[in-house]
């Protein structure tokens, strides 16, 4: 055991050293013209109403909203916290037996300000002005829904996974509507409580309201803490009682027309599918749901990747039924999100025990048929449960096979948890997987000068129909994150040669991982540069059986500056180590390029310019440079948006990747084109084209969609391939399909 946990002294003393320098360094001092903040004070009982509000975005003269809470003790969060709010906000809240309804008016000194670009729903909303709630109605601090408007009456919603981290493809059925005032512009939010998962016996709730405004990067809130706003930094309102969620039941039923071709064999099939998914609040903390004949004909396609590394990608999940209730499941903090580092994101996602996508999809990626699943999820006398049963079907070789996953959690000390999982069943083999795993969390916000304090431990073991060795993985990390001077991080992991999470993801196994960074943000609010972010890492993957190196990098970046604006130049020097050990370790064996087994070091330079997403126009530019094996690479990415209005986006990007070793050359290019027209915020066509000359497959995808009102969804899908089989440039049509599907959500 020694063995295995044993660390190099020189990399742990290094490291150490770099999280205690961080430790060490007093915060940055706020400006001093920082306002006083009492967060004890921020608590309210919501008032009942026997009025339901017309949710149509005007506030003033609706009757209901007379005696509602009003909330307008807000300041800056972003840049700099605790100074005073450029503009007035005001939040009013009140609720009745089935719903909770918010209402704010946005304030502005001049209405020329307000940036509104995003008009189709479902779209991020990010690059606009826009009003937030957050919720924690378990009133635990660990868990919780945010809900996003802005003034073109745009719903985005998404689930908290571990505290900070989000899940954005969840959807909720919520209503929200916005409307223009002399003032600026006044939203109005009704949240049922249907859509909610709560404690009933919980004495609070967590609550907190935040304001965004894009044309100053000013984030404006009621409740914070080192700038973080989210379920373990809210204020509380008292528990609201005599409230209902009717039967608990949600029944979604879709059908799906589909028709395809195959011009390569001239065979043509239609199909109709219908298939239904059905939600029940067993308790009002406790959900069950099921699925039967699922259909994800819908789902948006993936964004193309160029694979230049002999490691797995990673693609998010985005199918409804397995994102509900999908923090539940969530283990580790593993795949946490992370700014600005060369831990990408595969490697965060290293050794998830349990990945969704795995399931209904094959090698390939062609879909495989889901004949039912059933899953449950929520609390149970104080512990956080979930479970998933998935019924697949057969497909090619593989058989039917039923799938298993259970988690439990129990949260402990203030912010912490402890945790178990256990995954039964391979969904690409017809072999036996199991896995179980064990995990805890530690949280500290309160160490005081604006600090927190995180710490992830886990640990899993695999096993299969043959008993091997080195079946285990286990991480441990420290983190002192801080978005006002020195903060850090430290990491050390271990994946064994036969760790084999069936129903999981893996990207690099039989490696050990050691992990130190450092960074320090300034900020200012001197309204030209808004923040300085300097940092230093050292990342390294070595094989458990050698100690040799896999891959190793060491980054210094001096350089990274935004404006107030949003406008971003970042800069950095690396110097990179890899090792081949045989024809299975092989970066570019796809593309023809065999590299002799040897250890290879090189340097490498970055680049990077991004102007601010709120602009009619705006672009993000950034070039890699420098060694790469015992040759030169050089690889750089360029993607421009025009948004003339609200109406219309056009997107397009191109990757050029230009790879010289003495084994060859290799140059690689993805392209991708995307337009979409928003005819309402219930009506949009997006199309997207995307092109790579290492499959020589051009594809396109277009997408009507059309939303008559949350939980009700009509959409026209429409895909065409063509492939270069001949390297000629001469395409030739592959297969297309048009899918038309509808569901509808009827809600006792």
């Amino acid at each position: 055991m020694i063995s295995v946990l044993k660390l190099s002294t020189k990399h742990a003393f290094l490291s150490l050293l770099l999280l205690g320098f961080s430790l060490a360094i007093p915060a940055q001092e706020p400006p001093s013209q920082t306002i006083q903040v009492d967060m004890a004070s921020k608590h309210f009982d919501a008032p009942r109403t026997e009025i339901a509000p017309v949710i149509d975005g005007v506030i003033d003269g609706d009757p209901a909203w007379a005696g509602a809470h009003q909330i307008d003790d807000f300041y800056q969060v972003r840049p700099n916290e605790y100074l005073p709010a450029s503009d007035k906000t005001e939040f009013l809240i009140t609720y009745d037996s089935s719903n909770l309804y918010v209402a704010a008016r946005v304030y502005y000194r001049n209405k020329n300000d307000i940036i509104a670009n995003v008009l189709r729903q479902g779209a991020a909303t990010g690059s606009d002005d826009r009003i937030s709630l957050i919720l924690d109605p378990y009133g635990d601090g660990r868990r919780g829904y945010l809900f996003i408007l802005n003034s073109n009456s745009v719903r985005v919603d998404s689930l908290f996974v571990g505290t900070s981290s989000t899940q954005p493809n969840w959807e909720g059925i919520w209503q929200g509507q916005a409307t223009s005032t002399d003032y600026g512009w006044s939203g109005e939010i009704q949240i049922p409580f249907k859509t909610l998962s709560f404690d009933p016996d919980a004495a609070t709730w967590g609550i907190n309201f935040r304001r965004d405004s894009e044309l100053t990067s000013e984030r404006m809130g009621w409740y914070s803490q080192n700038q973080a706003m989210d379920p373990g930094a809210s204020g509380t309102m008292t528990a609201l009682r005599d409230i209902n969620q009717g039967w608990g039941l949600d029944i979604e039923p879709s059908i799906s027309l589909i028709k395809h071709k195959n011009n390569e064999t001239g065979e043509s099939s239609s199909s109709f599918e219908p298939s239904l998914d059905a939600f029940y609040k067993i308790t009002p903390a406790l959900n069950g749901a099921l699925t039967i004949n699922t259909d994800f004909s819908a789902t948006e396609v993936d964004d193309r990747q160029v694979n230049l590394t002999q490691f797995s990608l990673f693609f998010p999940e985005k199918r409804e039924f397995f994102l509900r209730d999908f923090d539940i499941f969530d283990f580790g903090n593993i795949g946490a999100n992370e700014q600005r580092t060369s831990f990408g994101r595969a490697e965060r996602q290293n050794a998830r025990p349990f990945f969704s996508r795995r399931v209904g999809l094959a090698r390939s990626g062609d879909p495989i048929g889901i004949d039912a699943g059933v899953k449950v999820s929520g609390d149970v006398a104080g512990l956080n449960v979930g479970a998933l049963v998935i019924r697949q079907e057969e497909f090619e070789a593989l058989n039917a096979t039923d799938l298993f996953v259970g988690r439990v959690t129990k949260n402990i000390l203030e912010e912490s948890s402890i945790g178990v999982i256990y995954t039964n069943g391979d969904p690409r083999s017809n072999s036996n997987n199991n896995l179980i795993g064990a995990d805890f969390r530690y949280r500290n916000t309160r160490l005081g000068r604006g600090r927190a304090f995180t710490a992830d431990a886990w640990y899993q073991q695999t096993s299969g129909d043959i008993e091997l060795d080195d079946e285990y993985a286990f991480d441990v990390k420290l983190a002192v994150p801080s978005t006002t001077g020195f903060g850090g991080k430290l990491q050390y992991q271990e994946v064994g040669e036969n760790y084999n999470p069936a129903l999981g993801f893996v990207s690099r196994k039989g490696v050990r991982l050691k992990r130190a960074k450092i960074f320090h943000n300034t900020l200012s609010a001197d309204h030209i540069i808004q923040r300085y972010n300097p940092s230093a890492e050292y990342i390294s993957w070595e094989y458990l059986d050698t100690g040799q190196v896999q891959t190793r990098i060491t980054k210094f970046q001096a350089l990274d500056l935004t404006n107030q604006s949003g406008d971003r130049i970042w800069g950095y020097w690396s110097r990179r180590e890899a090792s081949v050990r045989g024809i299975n370790d092989q970066p570019l064996e796809s593309i023809g390029i065999i590299f002799p087994t040897g250890n290879y070091a090189w340097t490498r330079w970055a680049i990077g310019i991004s102007t601010s997403n709120h602009r009619k126009v705006f672009t993000s530019t950034r070039a890699f440079f420098g060694g790469y094996y015992n040759g030169n690479l050089m690889d750089i990415r360029s993607d421009i948006t025009w948004r003339p209005s609200e109406h219309f986006n056009f997107s397009f990007g191109v990757r050029h990747s230009n790879i010289e070793q003495p084994q060859g050359r290799f140059i690689s290019r993805l392209v991708d084109f995307n337009a979409t027209w928003v005819f309402s915020s219930k009506l949009s066509w997006s199309n997207l084209v995307q092109y790579d000359n290492i499959s020589e497959n051009l594809g396109f995808n277009s997408r009507l969609h059309w939303v008559p009102k949350a939980g009700q969804d009509v959409f026209l899908v429409f895909n065409q391939g063509w492939q270069d089989r001949d390297l000629d440039n001469t395409f030739a049509m592959v297969e297309r399909d048009l899918t038309f599907k509808a569901s509808y959500t009827f809600r006792f």
